[in-house]
């Protein structure tokens, strides 16, 4: 029996580091491999890079248009019943095509996919995973129908091999649109073209250098966020294309009420606009959010451009919860470094069910925070009016300014409460406690 060719689709752009190995890891595959490699207008010296490989692979280099341009040009020049888009700073795992091949023998199956092991810069593996969740499988059509696009998990670009006759039903693809991120096209039509085949041993790697171009890592997280949002309007009125072509109608509103993923980019874009109305520009708060906002393609990201964010412990994973003296004195830490207002999201809310005299410091010290925000302002690093002698009350005070002076009375009671546990906290950590010390530090 014939075995079926395998297309490898390299497409570059500026990585002449890693484009070498990248063309080594598929031409190492054994024969029935065409490797075809597509340069989007390097600058650098990645031509010089491609060519050494001329007699080997199919080279082809263009003026820059983009990822979804690399993508069509190197597929219109493939032949291969089976396709694998290979960025090119990633590589083919050995014998990748043995185990893609193989999963390719039900002519069902439009697309299979896979968890990329991920590497360093220099090439070698760091144990992790990319993403760290089982893929699906299937037919997920009626999923998509449901959900639209991000109704399911994919791998990046590396991370899938498609049937030819699936991708003749989708290329080419529109270029202006995914001149970024063409992958997220190709994965989410694919569940509506055939059934996806999952394996669970890593065929390729994912190449961590700091410089992962297509996954825009200079942006920061409310860049990122917005993006994506912009995207998925995007993807959507492709998914309606395609479906209405095959007789589904859609509606994308539907979708958006919907689709989990989509609802949380919503949630954090909220909640930064929130942010930046209650937190002055230049300005630093404190984000409980339990690395929420910092996981998948958010990861490595500064939040927002023109505020500061810090995390309570640095944002370091603790073996165990702390004990309550031990928060207590991290946010007054955070306070006097200059952090005016603690905003809490899901899933950090844990923290003021789990530590109520945390809850009851925050909510002695300052306001609520407003529009949605679960929070509250600090006493930040200087004194406020707040803070000077309680003047007594006229004996014809009315009742609301009664209440107001006790509840102010009772707030400096919790200051104080709040004061002595974090210098108990701070004598308790010195292997020989020095009251006076440690006096001399909390005042400075």
């Amino acid at each position: 029996m014939r075995r079926e060719t395998v297309s490898v689709l390299v497409n570059n752009f500026n990585y002449g580091e890693f484009v070498g190995a990248a063309i080594e890891s598929a031409l190492s595959q054994g024969p029935d491999v065409e490797v075809i490699v597509v340069d989007d207008g390097s600058t650098d010296e990645s031509r010089q890079v491609i060519e050494s490989y001329s007699d080997r692979v199919t080279a082809i280099f263009q003026e820059n248009a983009g990822q979804a341009a690399a993508f069509n040009t190197g597929f219109a020049a493939s032949s291969g019943e089976i396709v694998v888009f290979l960025d090119a700073d990633d590589l083919l795992a050995p014998a990748a095509l043995r185990a893609i091949r193989a999963a390719f023998a039900d002519p069902a199956v439009a697309k299979l996919h896979w968890s990329l092991g991920e590497v360093d810069r220099d090439g070698s593996e760091t144990g992790m995973l990319r993403p760290e969740i089982l893929m699906p499988e299937g037919d997920l059509r009626q999923r998509v129908v449901e959900h639209g696009p991000l109704g399911h998990s994919n791998p990046p670009t590396s991370g899938n091999a498609f049937a030819r006759r699936a991708l003749e039903q989708m290329m080419p693809m529109p270029e202006e649109e995914y001149r970024i991120c063409a992958d997220a096209y190709l994965v989410m039509l694919a569940s509506i073209y055939g059934e996806l085949r999952r394996s669970l041993t890593p065929l390729s790697f994912w190449r961590r250098h700091g410089d992962n171009r297509y996954n825009g890592t200079r942006e920061t997280i409310q860049e990122r966020v917005a993006a994506d949002l912009e995207r998925y309007d995007v993807l959507a009125a492709t998914l309606c294309v395609h479906l209405e072509a095959q007789g589904t109608r859609v509606d994308p509103d539907l979708w958006r009420k919907r689709n989990i993923g989509y609802r949380r980019l919503e949630r954090v874009q909220t909640t930064l606009a929130e942010i930046e109305r209650i937190v002055p520009a230049g300005g630093t708060f404190v984000l409980v959010d339990d690395g929420d906002w910092s996981q998948g393609h958010l990861e490595g990201r500064d939040l927002m451009s023109d505020r500061e964010v810090v995390k309570l412990f640095d944002g370091a994973v603790l073996s165990e919860p702390p004990t309550e003296m031990a928060v207590l004195a991290e946010i007054k830490r955070l306070e006097r470094a200059g952090a005016s207002h603690v905003v809490f999201v899901w899933p950090g809310s844990w923290w003021l069910q789990h530590y109520p005299a945390f809850e009851t410091y925050l909510k002695s010290g300052g306001a609520a925070l407003t529009g949605g925000l679960l929070g509250y302002e600090l006493r930040g690093g200087s004194a406020s009016a707040r803070d000077q002698p309680l003047r007594p009350l006229p004996r014809d005070a009315d009742l609301p300014a009664r209440r107001a002076q006790l509840a102010e009375l009772d707030r400096r009671i919790e200051t104080v409460r709040g004061t002595i546990l974090d210098f108990e906290a701070q004598a308790a950590a010195l292997e020989r406690p020095d009251l006076g010390a440690v006096l001399e530090k909390a005042g400075s």
